[in-house]
């Protein structure tokens, strides 16, 4: 089963797409990104599993308000709720990862497993080490001066190879499509919206989710999710931890035969599946 369509929130609109039959995976995309990176995944997963995807507000064909701040666990509520899915697994990556965490911790019994990717967390409190803040100051700078071609192409180098390495050593389609995302928000302008802080902040409170876990990032990626993913393997009752060789931000793009395997074992092993 195979189908997309809109659905309306309060201030704002939601595109998604859902494939596949079974239990159902929801899939949270990074800020660098919108739906379609989960495409290597949706081959994969919908010939056991059913694949919901969408564009949070402000990405891809999803729209909102800018001014008027929302709540992005209020959203994945209201799809699932729209499909009729009492229960899935979330999977999110960055900013959705941070998502994933905060809903499971908000809405656990909507949730039947969690798989944070190169995750955000809300309320950690860690920061760049001192060796990336540069990098970051020189991306502060390339935005301020407008010069959007260089800081695409430095986000792209950041998010999709990882710090220090060369877009040759890494998958330069994915180079290429975070290059892309991230060149046109710049040139067209952030339009995501304000998103409401979380009733309860994943840091201090990781120990009050339930839902088998699996937390998954790349050696590639920045201190502060490798540092991240760890907080959520130790403090997560349960949590698994695999971390993806030579892998940035991006690790189910970059490698996405091994990250399917990776999930669909986890999956299999779940009491939810």
């Amino acid at each position: 089963m195979t189908h997309s369509g809109q659905l309306d929130v309060p201030n704002g609109n939601l595109f998604y797409t859902v494939e596949g039959e079974g239990m159902a995976i929801v899939c949270i995309h990074a800020g660098i990104a919108d739906h379609h990176m989960w495409d290597a995944q949706v081959a994969a997963f919908a010939q056991k599993y059913q694949i919901i995807r969408y564009d949070l507000r402000g990405y891809g064909k999803s729209i909102t308000e800018a001014d008027t701040p929302y709540d992005a666990l209020h959203d994945v509520r209201a799809l699932l709720d729209h499909l009729e899915v009492q229960r899935a697994a979330i999977m999110g990556c960055s900013m959705g990862g941070a998502i994933a965490i905060d809903f499971a911790l908000q809405f656990p019994d909507r949730v039947s497993a969690l798989i944070p990717v190169a995750a955000a967390m809300s309320g950690y409190p860690g920061d760049d080490n001192a060796d990336e803040q540069p990098i970051f100051q020189q991306m502060e700078t390339l935005y301020h001066a407008h010069d959007y071609a260089q800081l695409a192409d430095l986000e792209a180098s950041v998010w999709a190879v990882g710090l220090g390495h060369s877009p040759e050593e890494g998958n330069r389609a994915v180079y290429d499509y975070v290059r892309g995302m991230v060149y046109e928000r710049l040139v067209s302008g952030p339009a995501e919206g304000k998103t409401m802080a979380p009733e309860f902040p994943a840091y201090g409170n990781l120990d009050k989710i339930n839902a088998p876990t699996l937390v998954i990032y790349g050696d590639r990626d920045t201190s502060v999710i490798q540092a991240i993913g760890k907080t959520l393997a130790e403090g997560i009752p349960g949590a698994r931890l695999h971390v993806m060789s030579n892998a940035a931000h991006l690790p189910n793009m970059e490698y996405p035969d091994a990250f399917n395997r990776l999930v669909l074992d986890f999956l299999a092993g779940s009491p939810a599946d």
